[in-house]
């Protein structure tokens, strides 16, 4: 079970290498989907296509080890759908299974199949808690184990637009006070906390799309923020009372493992940056969180070194909860160059997939966000570097292509240089293909990219000024992401 160290780090344990294991002694099916999981990692060749965006023709390109692991999941998947159809399936192998076709389907690249096997999981979850005799060594098994693992996979998936809230998640409470006797303690509450900020941050965004920033914050949000901060300090101030003392106390050694502190942390950072800047109308406000984004830079930077190969490499999936996210955020939010751009790094080294987010089409997009508004600084600092722009669109300046020095993700930045001005500033809008949303390629006139229909496109916003009027106007256009 080497294998279980990168899926989870030292976490989860007592899932993958305690009742995994004993659930595979007992049943086929599952032994089967362990050897799919250990064929598929040590074969990694993930789809990296965007969520929603896979190229329906896409063609497989498999060796021999792969093919053989999707003959073991395929058995497995035939062993327990035969069992469920005939009604004696064991509910702890059914939702041992669920967690481990999810795993598979990730490892793939194939979250869309994943997010699919996840609803039916949280369904089944939901189905069982509801007739398991609270107290019962079941009972214990889902609220302990398999609920804390459904909702880490949950929170990650919130980053995916269009995917709803899990029904597992539960509101905010009031209190604000933590004592943490363990790791997974602080755990089970900076992830609910995260997906608390990340739903709080998803709404508040829908509501000025529909409303705009011409009226006063629903006070309803002010007070929403106000806790979601207070709990966010609470955590922080608890989780460093446990580190300090903690060590201490507990012999389990997931509790001195600093990598697993680091990868809370970030989630911490990012998860204070989206609660504290999401009614602001403004990019700029994301300038005070510096220091955030700094943490989440060192945080990430320990979890990666932790998780580094003996050949240098990370491996190519972990199904916890990694670092992929905040460093994302921190790539399209932090303006310090030298901060984002080592975000940038981190990111494009990080395992591919995690959990059920996809880094690798994640890199592309910020980098993208990076490099425009590199190019539209220059522009707004320096009048006579010029952009042309037609409808809104982007196209490139005199020379027809980013400068070198820009475009190099590798280049230097000094503490000396500007932080990205306001009107350079984009909000991402979407991606998408042509061969898919046709009217918005009419709109934007894509074929002036001389890119195929499969070419996977960003568009996005930015608020210019009008010094004379004093107001600012939201401009849209799009450009080709390659990764």
């Amino acid at each position: 079970m080497r294998f279980r160290t990168y899926l989870s780090g030292k976490q989860d344990f007592h899932f993958w290498g305690g009742t995994v294991l004993q659930v595979c002694r007992s049943e086929p099916a599952v032994w089967d989907a362990i050897n799919a999981i250990i064929a598929l990692f040590e074969s990694a060749n993930p789809s990296l296509d965007p969520v929603f965006l896979g190229r329906r023709e896409r063609q497989l390109h498999l060796d021999q080890t792969q093919k053989e692991a999707l003959v073991w999941y395929s058995r497995s998947l035939y062993r327990i759908r035969l069992q469920i159809e005939r009604r004696n399936v064991d509910e702890c192998t059914a939702m041992v299974s669920c967690v481990l076709f999810t795993c598979i389907e990730a490892l793939q690249g194939r979250v869309e199949a994943a997010l699919q096997l996840y609803q039916q999981g949280v369904r089944l979850i939901l189905d069982l808690r509801a007739k398991t005799p609270f107290g019962s060594t079941k009972a214990a098994f889902l609220e302990d184990t398999i609920i804390p693992l459904f909702i880490r996979l949950g929170t990650v998936a919130l980053s995916i637009s269009g995917v709803p809230a899990c029904d597992l998640f539960s509101p905010v409470e009031g209190h604000t006070g933590y004592n943490f006797t363990s790791h997974e303690a602080a755990r089970a509450t900076i992830v609910a906390i995260a997906a608390e900020g990340m739903l709080f941050y998803r709404t508040a965004g829908e509501h000025f799309i529909a409303a705009g920033y011409d009226f006063d914050v629903p006070q309803e949000f002010i007070l929403k923020q106000k806790i979601l901060q207070c709990r966010l300090t609470s955590w922080h101030r608890a989780y460093a009372h446990f580190g300090n003392t903690g060590h201490r106390r507990s012999p389990n050694e997931l509790d001195m493992d600093p990598s697993a502190a680091a990868v809370l942390l970030t989630y911490h950072a990012a998860t204070s940056v989206l609660v504290s800047t999401c009614l602001a109308e403004h990019e700029t406000v994301y300038d005070d969180y510096t220091p955030h984004f700094q943490a989440i830079v060192e945080q990430s930077r320990v979890t990666l070194d932790a998780s580094v190969g003996p050949d240098g490499t990370q491996p190519p999936f972990t199904f916890e909860m990694g670092v992929g996210l905040p460093l994302y955020l921190t790539v399209l939010k932090c303006r310090h160059p030298g901060l984002r751009r080592e975000a940038l790094s981190l990111l494009q080294k990080a395992p591919r997939v995690q959990g059920l987010y996809k880094c690798t089409p994640g890199a592309a997009l910020a980098g993208t966000a990076l490099m425009l508004e590199e190019e539209f600084g220059q522009a707004v600092r320096e009048p006579s570097w010029r952009i042309v722009r037609d409808g809104g669109e982007v196209i490139r300046h005199e020379g027809g292509s980013i400068p070198a020095a820009l475009a190099d993700p590798g280049r230097d930045n000094t503490d000396s240089t500007p932080f990205i001005p306001e009107e350079a500033r984009i909000q991402i809008i979407g991606i998408f293909r042509p061969r898919d949303t046709p009217w918005r390629a009419v709109e934007h006139d894509v074929g002036k990219w001389n890119r195929g229909p499969d070419q996977i496109f960003l568009k996005f916003a930015r608020r210019l000024h009008d010094p004379i009027q004093g107001t600012w106007r939201l401009v849209d256009g799009i450009v080709p992401i390659d990764y």
